[in-house]
């Protein structure tokens, strides 16, 4: 396992730059009307994390999602894993990504929610054909674009490629 010094990571700018979209288990989502940027952080203190073991498992979550990507499984294309740094000047880790104007499962319902979920399903089932283990794969790790009718799959980072 190689770390990267996280100065050495490319410059994405700053937190502030991005609008704050929602959370999850592990990371808080920023974006902006192009981009989304994913920064780690611990769901018990609320504190965003800048560790070599962080920066690691987000390269890690890069790499799989752009396998998958360029395997042709629909998540958002990843652009790479730069710091981004808060007001008082610290450096922290992010992933960053297309971000993706569409509606989270909890807002679909009808044959909108039945096509959608169909679609999620033969992704996942792509993804693991493929040779993906995928261990967080709920409904709310995916996201429907009305404009496309088609759905793509969020947050690749409990994935692993076995291919």
């Amino acid at each position: 396992m190689v770390f990267k010094p996280l100065e050495r990571l490319e410059n994405g700018g700053r937190i502030e730059d991005f609008d704050y979209f929602s959370r999850g288990a592990c990371g808080k989502i920023y974006c902006s009307q192009e981009k989304a940027i994913k920064i780690p952080y611990d769901f018990h203190n609320g504190n965003f994390l800048r560790d070599r073991k962080t920066q690691w498992r987000l390269h890690e979550e890069f790499n799989v999602q752009k396998l998958a990507v360029d395997l042709g499984i629909s998540f958002p294309a990843v652009y790479g894993v730069k710091s981004v740094f808060d007001e008082k000047g610290i450096c922290y880790p992010a992933i960053f990504m297309k971000f993706l104007e569409g509606k989270d499962f909890g807002k679909l319902e009808g044959d909108i929610l039945k096509e959608a979920e169909n679609q999620r399903n033969l992704e996942i089932e792509k993804a693991k054909d493929f040779g993906f283990v995928i261990r967080d794969s709920h409904l709310m790790n995916s996201i429907w674009i009305p404009g496309e009718e088609k759905t793509y799959l969020l947050d690749a980072g409990l994935w692993k490629f076995r291919g």
